[in-house]
């Protein structure tokens, strides 16, 4: 299996087309107007619609069910205009979730544990989708149905690759009886919902494979689009079957945190990533909303952040037509994207600090839908927005990665084997150091005691309070007002063990807050002190935190938790590659290609005056006046912006190489030559 590389950084276009019987299709489709579209809003690839979630196509076909409301071929159509234009086209299909497919055969939708369908879909922001879902176990409709419409579309029609969405399961499911006999047959535990996770990730990774398999017999080296391996501890498994990632966040869904996180993990495992994001408000198919064009520059300019490529979701009319005001929109962002591609897609990030996320297949959706008190990935988007806003240079790695040329790591899980262990213990005992996140310290895992030793902890439990507080002294508490501090998170109680060292005391209120025994309007004051909040440990390398700050500063911004967690990263890394006074909503990232250092500049600055109004980013405020130095290194010889050419002075510093950038608007871009090494 040869998946083809990306041969030139994408601005693709996403096109959903999801559309029930009951309506006409296609009356006022015209492809050359269509893709005059496309191209003069500098789209250069598209994923054209087959099969939509509702189960229709949109072509002749013998095997599915083409739309009762459309009278010809239109993927037909589509792609002879496309190829006379020279644009890739992918063709979509929804795998799990097909409602014709569903309502004809109610024996393949996957089931909850109660044995009641998968027919409903809560998303992040309290929405609900009233798909069914099928199961890929429940019968063979896969091997009769499913397989055999992709292989006659790409028999039909002269395709670049295929698009393959829905490809996984809602938490909590599936438990029909197929999954339950597989489950079994393979000894199984259906209670254990990592082994469940696992086994439903194995499920897919079958089908994807079996996919490429007989896409490569019918035409070798198409690209294939697949969301089942975003996942963590699954990323490694898509090498040889896809072709690019797709890394999708809708940030009204996801937050803005989401796709620095998930773009840095899928670039680290050596398959190109391409970003994707939305034209829409909300969600996908929010017709009647198209974010401002200041919003969808700052979204495709994130997928620069990280070196990916980018594509954009839209989702078509009924009648066939491309909303014009929509790719106004798409084509300020693509114009604006195409000039610094060549810079930015593909450049290897430069880095001191990074999270490492756990082994497993959890992603933030199944995270959200236990709902149990702070999650992983409240620690990890804690950190994501600790690290951007304090400008150090971070990525995201597991533990078969190469860490060779970090120095820290944010660890928010404890190891799960005993080589993960063992090379954190490495990387500490070459120098390197550890963040500690409360959730990181308990485990039933048989090395237990050589991982606490690690940490310096005798004991560990959790606290019976919903909160509490910290007191630190010396250069910790430098630019902290002299108090006691709230955190706003359960954490845990823990003892140090003989040789580590206490560095911020844990307080508590006189009792844990109930209705029977409660102290005036919120948590009692800091009155008894209940042990470490922090310990330090081999020579100070290990830093062991009892109250999970990371999350506490995502969900609070409290300024304390930042000022706090920029001393200790003070301690352990007090070398930097950057040094700036450049505000926090200004996100600086360092990179490398063809032998040149690349700067990027990126500020987020925005529009939210109601508790409940979402961050949207409509006007860009300028930001100026800071100096940046670069303080490790080759020798910089010039620094320009290679949009305008224009040069930017530096001068040398005990420090490094410091320089003023011009004000900062919108991504900015500037290169620094080099020395010639010798």
């Amino acid at each position: 299996m040869n998946p083809p590389t990306i041969p030139f950084p994408h601005r693709q276009i996403h096109l959903d087309f999801h559309t029930p019987a009951g309506v006409t299709v296609g009356d006022q489709f015209d492809a050359t107007t269509f893709f005059d579209t496309l191209e003069t809003a500098k789209v250069n690839s598209i994923a054209l619609f087959a099969k939509c979630h509702h189960g229709y196509s949109y072509f002749d076909t013998k095997v599915g069910t083409r739309h009762p409301g459309l009278g010809f071929d239109l993927l037909d159509q589509m792609v002879a205009e496309s190829a006379k234009r020279k644009m890739p086209v992918l063709a979509y299909f929804s795998l799990n979730v097909d409602e014709v497919f569903a309502e004809a055969h109610p024996e393949h939708v996957a089931q909850f544990r109660d044995g009641k369908p998968v027919d409903s879909q809560i998303l992040q922001d309290g929405s609900e989708l009233y798909w069914r879902w099928l199961c890929p176990n429940r019968g063979s409709w896969l091997e009769t149905f499913f397989f055999p419409h992709v292989e006659e579309c790409l028999r039909l029609h002269l395709l670049d690759g295929i698009f393959i969405d829905m490809a996984g399961y809602l938490p909590g499911s599936c438990f029909c009886d197929d999954c339950q006999r597989l489950m079994n047959e393979q000894g199984i535990d259906p209670n254990d919902d990592t082994a469940h996770q696992q086994f439903n990730s194995a499920t897919h990774d079958r089908f994807a494979r079996e996919l490429r398999r007989r896409m490569d017999a019918i035409r070798p080296g198409l690209r294939l689009e697949i969301g089942c391996y975003n996942a963590f501890g699954e990323a490694a498994k898509a090498k040889g079957v896809i072709s690019d990632f797709y890394a999708e966040t809708l940030a009204f869904q996801t937050g803005w945190l989401a796709f620095p996180l998930l773009g840095r993990y899928l670039s680290n495992t050596g398959v190109p990533v391409m970003g994707m994001t939305g034209r829409f408000l909300k969600n996908w198919g929010d017709f009647g909303t198209v974010v401002s064009p200041a919003q969808m520059k700052y979204q495709v300019a994130t997928h620069l952040m990280v070196g990916a490529a980018s594509c954009i979701g839209d989702h078509m009319h009924c009648n066939g037509a491309l909303d014009k005001a929509v790719y106004q929109t798409i084509g300020e962002a693509f114009s604006f994207l195409e000039p610094r591609q060549q810079w930015c897609v593909g450049m290897k990030r430069l880095r001191e600090a990074a999270i490492l996320i756990p082994d497993g297949v959890e992603n933030a959706a199944m995270v959200a839908a236990k709902g149990n008190g702070v999650s992983l990935f409240d620690t990890l988007y804690g950190a994501v927005k600790f690290f951007t806003e304090e400008h150090i240079q971070w990525d995201v790695v597991d533990a078969s990665m190469d860490w060779s040329d970090l120095r820290t790591l944010v660890v928010a899980n404890p190891p799960a084997t005993e080589a993960a262990l063992g090379k954190l213990e490495a990387f500490v005992a070459d120098g390197g150091s550890l963040s500690v996140d409360p959730n990181a310290i308990l485990t039933t895992a048989s090395f237990a005691a050589r991982w606490h030793a690690l940490l310096g902890v005798k004991s560990a439990k959790h606290g019976e309070h919903p909160g509490t507080y910290y007191s630190v002294s010396g250069q910790l508490a430098k630019g902290l007002p002299d108090m006691a501090h709230y955190v706003h998170a359960p954490g845990l109680e823990l003892k140090p063990a003989t040789g580590s060292k206490v560095l911020a005391r844990l307080k508590t209120p006189p009792f844990v807050r109930s209705r029977e025994h409660f102290y005036g309007h919120f948590h009692g004051p800091d009155i008894l002190d209940a042990g470490a909040a922090m310990i330090s440990s081999q020579e100070g390398r290990v830093l062991t935190f009892a109250q999970p700050l990371l999350a506490a500063y995502l969900h609070t911004g409290y300024h304390a938790h930042r000022t706090l967690l920029r001393n200790v990263f003070q301690k352990l890394l007090p070398q930097r590659l950057l040094r700036t006074n450049a505000p926090g909503q200004l996100e600086i990232t360092l990179g490398k290609k063809d032998g040149k250092m690349v700067l990027q500049m990126l500020p987020f600055i925005a529009d939210r005056r109601d508790r409940n109004s979402f961050e949207s980013l409509n006007e860009p405020i300028l930001i100026g006046g800071f100096t940046i130095t670069l303080t490790s290194g080759p020798q910089v010889r010039r620094i320009y912006d290679p949009l305008s050419g224009r040069e930017v002075n530096f001068r040398k510093t005990t420090r490094g190489m410091s320089f003023r950038p011009p004000p900062v608007r919108e991504h900015q871009l500037l290169i620094a030559e080099m020395e010639p090494a010798g």
